[in-house]
C-alpha cells in the first residue's frame, strides 16, 4: 500500500516518541508557519498528500529536515517536558543535558558509549 508523504512523517515522528495526536497538530501547525513565514505553500502544503513513490528519498529527506527543526520549537512550546525532545534535536546531546543537569555525567558517558558501540556500562 502506497504511503503520503504526511503519512511517512506521521510515522517517522511516532518512531522517534511523539504521540500521533501530538504529531498531526504540529504538521497542521507547521503548514500554516510555511505559508505564512516560509512562503512555502506551494512546496510543501501542495505536496504534502502526494504518495512518496513519486518523488526520490532525498526529497522526503529535505522535508523532513524542515519539518523536524520546527518540531523541536513546537515541542519547546507546547511539550516542554516531553522525554522525547532531545529525538527531534540538532543536538540531542546538548538538549538532553539541558533537559536533565542532574544526569551530566551519565549522558556524556551515553554518548561516549555509542560511539564505541556499546552501551552495557551505563
Amino acid at each position: 500500500m502506497s504511503q503520503t508523504i504526511r503519512e511517512k512523517m506521521i510515522v517517522t515522528a511516532v518512531s522517534l516518541g511523539m504521540l500521533e495526536e501530538d504529531v498531526k497538530i504540529m504538521i497542521e501547525d507547521f503548514l500554516l508557519f510555511a505559508k505564512e513565514e516560509m512562503n512555502m505553500e506551494a512546496d510543501i502544503n501542495n505536496r504534502i498528500d502526494d504518495y512518496l513513490e513519486g518523488y526520490p528519498p532525498q526529497i522526503f529527506h529535505i522535508m523532513w529536515v524542515t519539518v523536524s527543526f520546527y518540531a523541536e520549537e513546537w515541542l519547546e512550546k507546547h511539550k516542554p517536558k516531553a522525554w522525547y525532545r532531545p529525538n527531534f534535536s540538532a543536538n540531542p546531546k546538548q538538549k538532553m543535558k539541558e533537559m536533565y543537569p542532574d544526569l551530566s555525567e551519565q549522558i556524556e558517558k551515553y554518548f561516549s558509549n555509542e560511539a564505541a558501540g556499546s552501551h552495557d556500562e551505563i
